[in-house]
Parts: structure tokens; sequence; C-alpha cells
């Protein structure tokens, strides 16, 4: 998974327009 965010633990990044 490619994602714009860094996930915080085990949390899912939150919700952004990409």
């Amino acid at each position: 998974d490619v994602t714009p965010l860094p996930h915080n633990g085990c949390r899912p990044p939150k919700r952004r327009r990409i």
C-alpha cells in the first residue's frame, strides 16, 4: 500500500482527497 501519510501505529491515516 502506498499512502501519502504515514500510519500512526496500527491506525489508518485520516481520509484525504488524493
